[in-house]
């Protein structure tokens, strides 16, 4: 998963291939991505009428996938790793949503670094418990 973010970040920032593809997908409005709105009031939005420029956030499917993958593998070690592991991702989740609506510029960013940064601690974490 690290070896992964560090590509995501490198995709997004680098190379911009990752924002490519993307708007590529985008502009034939073809998204395989979880829509996050930044208001209760946007959750209603038409699916034609949301923009990731204003008050969505976009996270791609392996943003999801890929934590998902290590919470449900850590089931072979037990219920209470896996609950803690998949806490960590949704505080990495957390972060990633604060750092994204309290930016200036809606500009696209990697989103598996600081998902897989939770994801990791909280499964560090299961092993201090």
């Amino acid at each position: 998963e690290t070896v992964i973010a560090v590509y995501d970040y490198w995709a997004v920032y680098k190379t911009t291939h990752m924002v490519k593809i993307f708007k590529g997908l985008a502009e034939s409005k073809v998204y395989f991505t979880l829509i996050i709105p930044q208001n209760f009031k946007s959750l209603f939005k038409k699916i034609n009428l949301v923009s990731p420029d204003i008050e969505f956030m976009f996270l791609g499917a392996g943003d999801i996938a890929l934590p998902a993958i290590l919470v449900v593998s850590c089931l072979q070690i037990n219920l209470l790793t896996a609950l803690i592991t998949a806490l960590g991702t949704i505080l990495g989740f957390i972060l990633l949503y604060i750092i994204f609506i309290n930016r200036e510029e809606r500009k696209p960013m990697p989103g598996l670094p600081f998902i897989v940064l939770g994801t990791l601690i909280g499964f560090l974490f299961s092993f201090l418990i």
